[in-house]
């Protein structure tokens, strides 16, 4: 279970990191009304695409404590993403792919954890 987990996961993910990109205008704002600087939206791309190469080469290598830190990273990330929304009084529906990414990568890491 944890590698199908871990899979999805990196693949959703790394998804999400190479969107980042490509300049979204919904991200764009977002980082616009939280007063980060253009182009810092690059930076959340890396640190996804970190994060799924981390869990793609935890499963090659064998290496489960890689995984159980991407997938701990990845909690602090949602969980601060979420944050962001609420703190700019977004709806419910614009925090549905937060919330949604933070309890798969909170299901990835407590299957590595218990794997």
């Amino acid at each position: 279970m944890s590698t199908i987990l871990s899979i999805i996961t990196a693949l959703v993910v790394g998804g999400s990191g190479v969107y980042d990109f490509s300049g979204p205008p919904q991200v764009l704002q977002l980082m616009r009304d939280l007063g980060y600087k253009p182009g810092f939206e690059r930076s959340l791309g890396i640190i996804k695409l970190a994060a799924a190469v981390g869990l793609l080469l935890s499963l090659l290598g064998g290496i489960v404590e890689l995984g159980l830190l991407s997938s701990f990273g990845l909690i602090g990330y949602f969980a601060l993403a979420v944050r962001a929304h609420r703190r700019l009084g977004h709806e419910s529906n614009q925090l549905i792919p937060a919330y949604a990414l933070l309890a798969l990568s909170a299901l990835t890491f407590l299957a590595l954890l218990f794997s």
